[in-house]
């Protein structure tokens, strides 16, 4: 009996181990920022500048600016979890080459900004990056946000507050805390999650036009997010899941395309 009770010990105690590493240490595991970021003229990207926004709790975030073209448009574009802007040189010279102005965020901690990731922080980052377009005469329904895997939920929170052309979201998750519990499913994660990026209960109340794509083969955040945050999302609304195609390893050029033609059909 005493084996089995110290046996029956030792395993409580390693599943309260991973409970309590999950809950200390989850932030380093959903944000993985590269520390370093070059000016945009270092990855030839043409016509770009960096820019310093200013944070509402008093942050100076370094992101990437490209003026727009007589169409006025502006893309707001926030990235995913892991490296940095110059990760997706080639994603944003696509995007570009809609002839739209581009702001590339790189949020609080990434690519040697001050500051740590957090979900209040990212918002705080992307609610800088609305202010620094409105301050140069940019109106809402000249910006078009787009959110990539982790930045799908800096966007949708941001399109609940304010009336963008449209909403872009390019391999979105119902929620974090929805994510985490399929990659720990023995964990009691709704009592551990701090960053919960809820974006399944907010797109209901998302009212700009909707496009979404999604990846079949994404085993990062499976495609079932998509078609939910598809189901859930109010018209007009539009989505392309494409195969064989992994986690935002996308066609950018096409995806350049569709976003430009659902734009200007809406």
């Amino acid at each position: 009996m005493g084996i089995v009770t110290s046996f029956l010990a030792g395993l409580l105690l390693i599943y309260l181990g991973i409970n309590g590493y999950l809950y200390w240490f989850q932030r380093q595991i959903l944000y993985l920022p590269a520390h370093s970021l070059a000016e945009p003229r270092h990855y030839n990207m043409q016509n770009t500048e960096e820019i310093h926004i200013e944070t509402s709790d008093g942050l100076s975030l370094k992101s990437w600016f490209k003026p727009a073209d007589q169409s006025g448009y502006y893309l707001l574009y926030l990235h995913g979890n892991a490296g940095n802007l110059g990760d997706r040189v080639e994603k944003l010279e696509d995007l570009a080459s809609t002839g739209w102005g581009l702001l590339a965020v790189s949020y609080r901690g990434y690519g040697g900004n001050p500051g740590s990731p957090s979900e209040e922080g990212l918002y705080n980052d992307a609610r800088a990056a609305i202010n620094f377009l409105l301050e140069r005469g940019v109106t809402m329904d000249h910006i078009v946000i787009y959110g990539e895997s982790l930045g799908s939920g800096v966007a949708i929170q941001m399109a609940t507050e304010h009336p963008f052309k449209a909403l872009i979201l390019e391999a979105p998750y119902t929620s974090i805390i929805n994510r985490a519990k399929e990659l720990y499913p023995y964990i009691p994660i709704q009592w551990l999650i701090k960053d919960r990026f809820e974006s399944f209960k907010k797109i209901s109340s998302v009212t700009v036009p909707v496009l979404i794509f999604h990846g079949y083969r994404d085993d990062v955040m499976p495609i079932h997010h998509g078609r939910r945050m598809l189901m859930a999302a109010n018209d007009p609304k539009e989505a392309h899941f494409f195969d064989p195609v992994g986690h935002t390893d996308f066609d950018m050029p096409l995806l350049a395309s569709l976003m430009k033609k659902f734009v200007e059909s809406h």
